[in-house]
């Protein structure tokens, strides 16, 4: 089977191709969430299934804050104890997560292409799993 590369905006294949897709803890790197899940629903066939297991952004302000502050200081701190400087990298991820909409923002965004959407919250709404029917 040969390597096949794309991004979410573009996904390289025909309409109607997939009965489910998954994204682990990747959706927040998309360019445009919106085209993103245009494409999704494109290539998604009729009864298909989207499921996004990935770092949330909880509605409530405090727990927000709690956890935009342990992906901005704490982790980054944990993860350069654990892995060195390897581990610094994992600071990017506080400037993903800051462009990530809130959690029900992101239902009603994922409401927009598809008829029914379910979101699992763990860790006061920093961990989520949607789940989004066409």
């Amino acid at each position: 089977m040969p390597k096949i590369s794309g991004v979410f905006e573009h996904i390289p294949f025909d309409d109607d191709t997939f009965t489910s897709i998954m994204c682990g803890y990747s959706f927040r790197d998309a360019i445009s969430y919106s085209k993103a899940v245009e494409e999704f629903a494109r290539v998604l066939k009729d009864d298909g299934r989207l499921v996004i297991v990935d770092i949330g952004k909880p509605d409530n302000i405090l727990f927000r804050l709690g956890v935009g502050s342990y992906l901005r200081f704490l982790m980054p701190i944990l993860a350069f104890l654990v892995a060195g400087r390897l581990g610094l990298k994992f600071k990017e991820i506080y400037g993903t997560w800051k462009r990530l909409p809130k959690n029900k923002d992101m239902i009603k965004l994922l409401g927009t292409k598809f008829r029914r959407v379910e979101m699992h919250s763990m860790l006061f709404g920093g961990a989520v799993i949607f789940i989004a029917y066409k």
